[in-house]
């Protein structure tokens, strides 16, 4: 199955202190040129996560189980056909498995944490 978009994904970690002492913080990429598929989540999925007090707003679907863990973070780096989710910042927050004919995706549901950015390098 084609994916039309193509993500980084980016860990935090920390590194060097700040000059007030504590420590920078960083972000590592993990995966690049990720192949991926992102969607608005429906009502039904943000009603189903709000039950467990999470926030999502988005899901982006992946052909090979992507990895993820939370407090990571989905830039997503190129766009196929033209849709307005290019440098697009997400967070994860849970990962579930779908089928797509006689495929398996897997699908991790996201909170949009931000407008258009520069791509992180």
């Amino acid at each position: 199955m084609p994916m039309p978009h193509e993500c980084t994904i980016l860990r935090r970690s920390y590194g060097e202190q700040t000059e007030f002492g504590g420590e920078k913080e960083l972000k590592d990429a993990v995966a690049g040129g990720v192949k991926c598929f992102v969607q608005n989540a429906n009502a039904n999925e943000i009603t189903r996560f709000a039950k467990s007090e999470m926030m999502v707003s988005t899901k982006i679907y992946f052909t090979s189980e992507p990895p993820l863990r939370e407090g990571d973070q989905v830039l997503i780096t190129a766009n196929c056909q033209g849709t307005s989710y290019l440098n697009q910042q997400f967070k994860f927050q849970a990962i579930d498995d779908a089928t797509a004919g006689f495929g398996i995706l897997w699908k991790g549901f996201f909170l949009r944490e931000s407008n258009p950015i520069e791509p992180v390098v």
